[in-house]
């Protein structure tokens, strides 16, 4: 999908002044050369940024944990309930908690856990194992889920949440690696895996030890890769930490909002920072600046790109 340029609307009605609403459309002045369109999932529907406007897209009152363009078409991803489109159809049931491209399809991973491609069907359960190895989720009525995917070598990784790291061969034949953790996100760091946790940054090679990172102590829910440095949040007062290598973080001196549990609020924009909670914000990694954009949202769970997750 194109950004809007700032001489063209979507349509609806735009408000003019920073960090007014109107009719669910809001407006930054300026920014249609910085930044490409983001899909935002937050607590109350999903919106789309592009251009220095945010816009509500859909699904008012439903909990979105993630978008996902593909095929051009548009999926949403909700814990209560499921896989839906734009139009606020499910296409598939469950409790959806991040959507992933993996082996030419759109794939959601849902409690049990159990990974479902979207149209299609299951993929893969784990529901069993979960029980035997006691996985288990802390938010009352919802169950243990992957949160992430990524390939290491030949093999698949999933983070879970909470349980153990699994990896292996495919989708359906992972097994059980010695970190067992309330896992939210999983970064390649050149020959390192990192896996972002609910204490912190754990590291590996080799899927069989594992070590803590020194720095991004806390809860840690967002690593990504941008302006050339790693990039991660935990829930603090200054929750914004780089890193050159994804072993040693140093924590940036800027104070923003707080994150709550379970919110990805960090996307790359160029080499800037997408930061989102509440206020979008525009991080610049070069010279530790902070730059507040006016725009006020819903509690923002995830700042997705408007192309589909894919591994890598």
């Amino acid at each position: 999908m194109e950004g809007a340029h700032c001489d063209e609307h979507l349509g609806g009605d735009i408000a003019s002044l920073q960090g007014v609403a109107r009719g669910d459309v809001y407006k930054e002045e300026g920014l249609c050369s910085r930044l490409r369109v983001m899909l935002l999932a937050t607590e109350d529907g999903l919106f789309e940024f592009a251009g220095g406007e945010a816009r509500r897209r859909c699904c008012r009152g439903v909990w979105l944990v993630d978008a996902a363009r593909w095929r051009g078409s548009l999926y949403l991803c909700s814990p209560d309930l499921g896989v839906l489109n734009e139009d606020g159809e499910v296409v598939a049931e469950g409790q959806c908690w991040a959507l992933r491209e993996a082996e030419g399809k759109l794939l959601a991973l849902m409690s049990g856990p159990k990974i479902v491609e979207v149209g299609d069907g299951v993929v893969a359960t784990y529901e069993a194992l979960a029980e035997e190895r006691g996985w288990h989720f802390p938010l009352p009525g919802y169950g243990p889920h992957f949160t992430d995917l990524a390939r290491v070598g030949g093999l698949y990784v999933a983070s879970t949440e909470v349980g153990d790291l699994m990896a292996g061969p495919s989708l359906g034949a992972m097994s059980p690696r010695p970190l067992f953790e309330d896992q939210h996100v999983l970064a390649k760091a050149g020959e390192w895996l990192l896996v972002g946790t609910a204490s912190g940054i754990y590291v590996t090679k080799d899927l069989a030890s594992f070590e803590e990172a020194n720095g991004a102590w806390g809860y840690v829910h967002g690593i990504v890769k941008c302006g050339g440095v790693y990039v991660a949040q935990t829930i603090s007062p200054k929750p914004i930490w780089v890193s050159q290598d994804g072993l040693m973080w140093e924590n940036l001196p800027l104070v923003l909002e707080e994150p709550t549990f379970g919110t990805t609020n960090i996307a790359c924009a160029g080499d800037k920072l997408i930061y989102a909670v509440r206020d979008i914000h525009l991080i610049d990694l070069k010279d530790w600046h902070a730059e507040r954009l006016g725009v006020k949202l819903p509690t923002v769970y995830k700042i997705a790109d408007s192309t589909t997750s894919s591994l890598n």
